[in-house]
């Protein structure tokens, strides 16, 4: 006989999400939107990173979550690429973005900032300065279990 498994939401579990960055609270506020309790875990206690393009594809996470209209205000929409190098050689180019579609360039601080900021406006913890040292799997159908410089250790679905 086949073992019947449910998924998180519907016997009431938590998950905890170990990746901040950016994917980190998406991910949380759409568990959040699923009915699975989050918790977010970051081993910095403070945002860094340079900038990045943000493809029209993860702006439409963002407008899902709706975020993207804050990440636009920080940002700059983006439709085309150009690269050179330090001597003026032009490298390449290419489209980000057409048929109405946008892409955004931005730093990834305030990025970073915009969606963890939503996460915990929504409730879901925020826990930094807690790295990650293992994850261990238990017998068939259990949750995996995370070693952390947090105790207890968080379940994770």
């Amino acid at each position: 006989m086949r073992r019947r498994t449910k998924n998180a939401h519907q016997i009431g579990q938590k998950s905890a999400n170990h990746w901040r960055g950016i994917a980190g609270p998406a991910l949380a506020l759409f568990l959040k939107r699923a009915g699975i309790d989050a918790e977010i875990y970051e081993a910095r206690t403070a945002s860094e990173g340079f900038s990045l393009t943000l493809s029209c594809n993860g702006l439409a996470v963002l407008q899902e979550l709706g975020l993207d209209q804050a990440v636009l205000k920080e940002g700059s929409a983006v439709s085309r690429w150009k690269m050179w190098n330090g001597k003026g050689k032009h490298l390449g180019g290419g489209v980000l973005a057409g048929g109405g579609l946008k892409s955004v360039f931005i730093k990834r601080v305030p990025l970073g900032e915009i969606i963890t900021d939503e996460a915990e406006r929504q409730g879901i913890p925020v826990f930094r300065g807690k790295k990650l040292e293992d994850i261990k799997v238990t017998a068939e159908g259990e949750p995996l279990r995370a070693s952390k410089t947090v105790h207890p250790p968080p379940v994770i679905f």
